[in-house]
């Protein structure tokens, strides 16, 4: 994941070891010198638009420049390159050929708008991406991607239910519950699933696992999201 202040502190290094005023910069890439400022107080990041020109005036990596210091060119920077002059398709065979990899579209996936995430995903095998891929993925991509994405696994562990549940909808949910086995679930477990499983799923659980639960304030967490019965 990204360190906003690590590359706030690596762009404005860079400027001025181009002995370059924030305007100068601004002006060069077609910005506002706020934006800027911004940049190198770690308050955004440059758009990944700007990346490859960004990267060719301080004669650094693209990479280099997400990850805040100095690094050789490798496949990020091509396909960051290849997403910012819109050849998706070409960033969609490097996946194929497995030159670059789901961990490496992972960490740039938080520069990426979720329809481009979608777009590369969808056009690549799904069958490169783990279920620890797409628990990394998850934040990134949209709701319909993830449902088919987990379409292809017969079972899920209630460990990557868990993590996976805050970024579905209530359908996906549903679907992705019946190939859950929670016969290890823990009392966190149960409480952090609450508020995401319809009253039949979430009751089930509880049911079977009454002496997990037998704490008032357990009871108190997950009381809501219960029936009167239960």
């Amino acid at each position: 994941m990204f360190d906003p202040i690590k590359i706030a502190a690596f762009i404005n290094k860079l400027r001025k070891e181009k002995d370059m005023t924030q305007l100068e910069l601004a002006e060069l890439l077609k910005v506002t010198p706020q934006a800027v400022s911004k940049w190198e107080r770690g308050e955004a990041l440059p758009d990944i638009s700007l990346l490859p020109e960004l990267a060719k005036i301080f004669d650094v990596t693209i990479d280099s420049i997400i990850n805040g210091e100095i690094r050789e060119q490798n496949v990020i920077d091509k396909a960051l390159n290849e997403i910012s002059i819109g050849h998706l398709d070409n960033v969609t065979n490097l996946l194929n050929s497995k030159v670059l990899k789901p961990n490496d579209l992972v960490t740039i996936s938080p520069l990426l708008k979720t329809s481009v995430v979608d777009k590369v995903i969808a056009e690549s095998d799904e069958n490169l991406y783990t279920i620890e891929d797409i628990i990394a993925l998850a934040p990134f991509a949209s709701v319909d991607l993830l449902y088919n994405l987990l379409a292809k696994f017969e079972k899920l562990d209630i460990t990557q239910f868990v993590k996976l549940v805050p970024f579905l909808n209530f359908s996906t949910i549903e679907s992705a519950f019946k190939k859950v086995d929670y016969q290890n679930i823990t009392k966190e477990q149960i409480i952090s699933l609450a508020p995401f499983l319809n009253l039949h799923d979430f009751n089930e659980i509880v049911e079977k696992n009454l002496d997990l639960l037998k704490e008032a304030s357990t009871i108190i967490k997950i009381a809501p999201f219960t029936n009167h019965e239960t």
